[in-house]
């Protein structure tokens, strides 16, 4: 009965009602995508997975306390000595070569190599056929167990696609099952097109080390804890056994075990921070949104008091007119939610809309799952409670007769409390715009980082992959001078070289155990420094300077002198006060003299100061994969046809892949600013949208109420500018109040995202000084038509109707 009534009064006042539901539906909407996100890419990151709760990620702690990848003989320790663990499995991603069906060509992919007990530890069920045997890792079986979405791309999804051949680099592989569909891997927001052995790792052309190499870190690690089993404890365990192990292998320094969550590794330990601030925002902008309601509420009660009040004498209880007003705000946010949902159905992606171009294929196909509609419901349960509840409780408690004699008193009590709402709107309005505008700065900041090297946006990146179309690594020398030599003669290509990886994307550089002549390191010391191969002319294409010596050329091949740049970084720190030039280090290919001393660059992060680097020539140590640098005299992408004409010239089966700029290459590490950026922006905008209403609503029901006041001041001569200025004036003192509220406010919650930040503080007086303009702004703004309106009054008409 209350809500049809209530609905019939919602349809019969469409100018409230539906700025209730698109105030509460924006709100809900930015707060349930946020957790949208949160939830597929931290707390739950493994769709299909049973009892996630339990999972554990395993990596190898550096002696810095990083997590390493581990080595295949160190897991093999690790899982016969751990006790807190019902099962353990190994895994690493890898590009692989896949011939098609007609063996015409070789196509691109990405596989997984895994332990043999991979979906056992994970409790995967598939639907189609079957997982891994362990026995099937010790025999190196030929088997493969394909994902759901590469089934249905390249097997129309037959069911019959078991006991069928997948051709992946030298091996012919059975399949043998499909994964669940939205499981695409244990390498969170990566698809995996497929799963195999980690033991066929040669055979399929992944690496070409020895998996008895102790010196081979190479491999993730995910463990499933005992029932009943802390984290604390596993990591008290897995320490004690990888010291004892890394102590027995004579390691120096003595590495330990780093055990985690699902959520501290990988995205979720990059976007953890920034959404947790993110959901902190929107939950302060639903309480901006609730007192805004509230204030529509309490506008509305104003308006129908003697209705309510006529109801009470006419002898409804007031427990039934709290119910019937519930009964509307229940209605009210019913819609609010439903339009919420359908606000984060369409948003949800946009998170894939922020992740520069890589490598690897994106997966976040972020479902709207039982968790994210549970949170939603409940969000808005308590919105209804924090809005409704006592606006409810008001209007019921006023006194009918009172109401019936037209007495001013609860209407001025009225307007005291929507300007204290409206005062916690503005507080909460900075809040949102003081985080929006710290990451705005950041970003700004960001682009002015010294990068080490010059104009990323004129420079071509193109990788490619010797053994994707079956080339042999011997092979990459001349394969690659050739290269240089083709690109270097194209229109529009002022100069060109090659490197093994990149800065400053979401791989890096590796680190290498390093000897350097003339240094003697201390007992625990690490001596992992970063190593990159790179071809003649690196240093003058990127604009990299060499401050002593010379870079690499074409001369440098493998028949003459072994060779190494070094960094700044690398001199000062190694061979302080001494001529690097003539010394020699060694990487675990024999000793290298060095020639030259480079620049420092930002390597991984734009955090990073003078890190050690040594470049060795790529001729003289080739990589089977390497990335093409085209230094340009305009637009580099413009010259992408051209450069896959001139690749397919010089070799038909050499693939090249993820052409870009090394600008949106580098995108990669200002990736969590941009994100922040653009989102907190949006979600500022919106809570200065809600400030700007709440403080209309407040002016123009105050010029309402006081229109008595006002046509007497302006009959006894009251300048109109006078009555602007002071109901103006009135705004202003609001949203100072709330200024000074939300600034404090914004303060702690700005340590939330302090690790996010780049050269900015969260006291950042440039952000606060533009966010007090705003808001101030924004109030004076919203008050400037009811002040308009009050100076409109008919001074003779407002007497004659009092």
């Amino acid at each position: 009965m209350n809500l049809r009534h209530a609905a019939r009064g919602l349809i019969r006042a469409p100018s409230f009602a539906l700025p209730v539901v698109l105030t509460l539906g924006l709100a809900l909407g930015a707060n349930a995508t946020v957790f949208t996100w949160l939830e597929n890419l931290v707390l739950n990151p493994y769709p299909a997975v049973q009892e996630p709760g339990r999972l554990v990620v395993l990596n190898t702690a550096g002696p810095e306390g990083n997590g390493w990848p581990i080595a295949w003989p160190v897991f093999q320790a690790w899982q016969r000595e751990a006790t807190t663990l019902e099962g353990m499995a190994a895994w690493v991603p890898a590009r692989v070569g896949v011939r098609s069906r007609a063996q015409e060509s070789t196509e691109p992919a990405w596989a997984m190599l895994v332990s043999g007990d991979y979906f056992d530890v994970l409790g995967i069920s598939l639907p189609l056929g079957r997982g891994f045997r362990p026995e099937e890792e010790a025999s190196r079986a030929p088997v493969v167990v394909l994902s759901d979405s590469y089934w249905r791309r390249h097997f129309g999804g037959d069911p019959g696609v078991l006991g069928q051949s997948l051709r992946v680099g030298e091996a012919d592989l059975t399949i043998i099952g499909v994964a669940p569909a939205g499981f695409a891997g244990t390498y969170v927001g990566v698809a995996m097109d497929f799963w195999l052995p980690l033991t066929l790792h040669r055979s399929v052309g992944v690496t070409r080390g020895s998996l008895d190499d102790r010196s081979l870190r190479w491999l993730q690690g995910v463990g499933r804890r005992q029932p009943g089993v802390s984290l604390t404890r596993v990591k008290a365990e897995l320490d004690q056994v990888a010291r004892a192990e890394s102590e027995a292998a004579g390691d120096r320094p003595v590495l330990t075990a780093l055990v985690r969550l699902p959520r501290q590794q990988f995205l979720g330990d990059l976007v953890f921070p920034l959404f947790g601030a993110m959901l902190a925002v929107t939950g302060v902008i639903l309480l901006a949104a609730c007192a805004n309601i509230a204030n529509l509420l309490l506008a509305r009660a104003g308006d129908r008091a003697r209705e309510l009040a006529v109801r009470t004498a006419l002898g409804a209880g007031r427990g039934h007119l709290v119910r019937h007003l519930l009964a509307e705000s229940a209605l009210l946010s019913l819609f609010g939610a439903g339009l919420a949902l359908a606000i984060v159905w369409l948003a949800r992606g946009s998170f894939a809309a922020f992740v520069p171009p890589m490598g690897y294929q994106l997966h976040v196909p972020m479902p709207l799952n039982g968790r994210v509609l549970t949170y939603t419901a409940l969000m808005t349960a308590i919105a209804v409670a924090i809005f409704g509840l006592f606006p409810a409780w008001r209007a019921g408690r006023t006194d009918p007769a009172w109401v019936l004699r037209d007495n001013a008193g609860d209407a001025v009590g009225r307007s005291r409390l929507r300007a204290a709402l409206v005062v916690s709107q503005m507080a909460l309005s900075v809040i949102s715009l003081v985080l929006a505008g710290l990451f705005i700065r950041s970003m700004q900041a960001a682009d002015r980082v010294p990068l080490g090297f010059h104009a990323p946006g004129r420079i071509l990146l193109a990788t490619t992959e010797l053994a994707l179309g079956g080339i042999p690594d011997s092979s990459g020398p001349a394969l690659l001078e050739s290269l240089l030599e083709r690109v270097g003669g194209m229109p529009g290509v002022r100069s060109v070289s090659a490197a093994g990886m990149v800065p400053l994307g979401f791989g890096g550089f590796r680190s290498v155990d390093t000897r350097i002549e003339g240094y003697q390191p201390a007992a625990d010391e690490p001596l992992g420094v970063r190593r990159v191969a790179v071809g003649p002319g690196y240093f003058r294409t990127l604009g990299i300077g060499i401050s002593a010596g010379r870079e690499f050329n074409r001369g440098d091949r493998s028949n003459n002198l072994p060779v190494a740049v070094v960094s700044e970084g690398f001199a000062h720190r190694y061979w302080p006060d001494q001529d690097p030039l003539g010394r020699r280090v060694d990487q675990g290919d024999g000793w290298r003299t060095v020639i030259g001393i480079a620049r420092d660059i930002k390597v991984q992060s734009l955090d990073d100061q003078a890190v050690p680097v040594v470049y060795v020539p790529l001729l003289q140590s080739p990589a089977g994969v390497f990335t093409l640098h085209l230094r340009t005299d305009g637009p580099p992408l413009l010259l992408a046809p051209a450069l896959r004409a001139i690749v397919r010239q010089t070799h038909a089966d050499l693939p090249l892949l993820e052409v870009r700029s090394l600008e949106e290459h580098i995108g990669a590490a200002t990736f969590t600013q941009r994100l922040g950026g653009g989102v907190l922006t949006a979600l500022g905008a919106l809570a200065l949208l809600l400030a700007g209403g709440g403080v209309f609503g407040v002016m123009a029901c105050a010029v309402t109420q006081r229109r008595r006041e006002m046509g007497v001041r302006l009959a006894l001569g009251e300048p109109p500018y006078r009555l602007r200025r002071a109901i103006v004036g009135q705004a202003l003192r609001l949203a100072a109040l709330g200024l000074v509220l939300g600034s404090a406010a914004a303060a702690g919650l700005g340590r939330l995202v302090q690790s996010q930040l780049i050269g900015v503080g969260t006291t950042d007086p440039v952000t606060y000084a533009a966010v007090t303009l705003a808001l101030l702004g924004v109030g004076a703004a919203a008050a400037w038509i009811p002040a308009r309106r009050a100076c409109r009054v008919d001074p003779l008409q407002v007497l004659r109707d009092h």
